[in-house]
């Protein structure tokens, strides 16, 4: 019975084992291969599961060139992120925010769209995970977050994201692919000549 036991233990370990591995494989082809413009929502929930904040607009994502986050409903601001700085146009406040990505929080999702995947595995830890979902928790244990969900379809591309912080909030990102790569132009850092830059 005990060697049974072990024997089945060894299994859903491997098991495990295998779905992590395939789970983490997923998350580095979206961000060595994949080009995407996708549709995005992101609601916001307090303690309780309530909604206290939405946001839509469209994502685009090119490994080569970054990402690229164009808020349209209610906010309008849009956000440029690469591998040396994350920067923040907004446009009610005609002000624009370059932060070098040193200086960027490593709780934000943009370290995860921006680290090669060896910094991201040095700083977060696979706790589960299937053929389409991983769910990662900080390994810093100053971090503000307590986990993030991660689901994809099939063609390895982020279809859902959840971050779950210490104190129960919370708040889910859905995209929806159209279908088009972007191209470089796509990328490019646009602002007003005459915005209040914050450095």
């Amino acid at each position: 019975m005990i060697i049974k036991l072990i024997h089945i233990f060894t299994f859903l370990l491997t098991l495990q084992c295998t779905y992590a591995d395939s789970a983490w494989a997923k998350l580095d082809h979206f961000k060595t291969q994949s080009k995407l413009i996708a549709s995005f929502k992101i609601v916001n929930y307090d303690s309780d599961h309530q909604i206290y904040d939405q946001q839509t607009g469209r994502f685009f994502y090119h490994p080569q060139y970054g990402s690229k986050w164009v808020a349209e409903d209610p906010y309008k601001q849009t956000t440029w992120i690469n591998k040396k700085s994350v920067t923040i146009y907004d446009v009610p406040l005609n002000q624009v925010t370059i932060k070098r990505f040193t200086a960027v929080d490593y709780d934000l999702i943009a370290s995860l769209l921006s680290s090669d995947m060896k910094e991201i595995k040095k700083n977060y830890t696979t706790v589960s995970s299937s053929a389409k979902e991983i769910h990662l928790k900080p390994k810093s244990t100053t971090s503000t977050m307590n986990e993030i969900i991660i689901n994809f379809n099939n063609q390895s591309i982020p279809i859902k994201v959840q971050v779950i912080d210490n104190i129960g909030y919370s708040f889910k990102m859905t995209l929806k692919p159209t279908g088009k790569e972007p191209i470089q132009s796509d990328f490019e850092i646009r602002y007003p000549k005459n915005v209040e830059i914050i450095q």
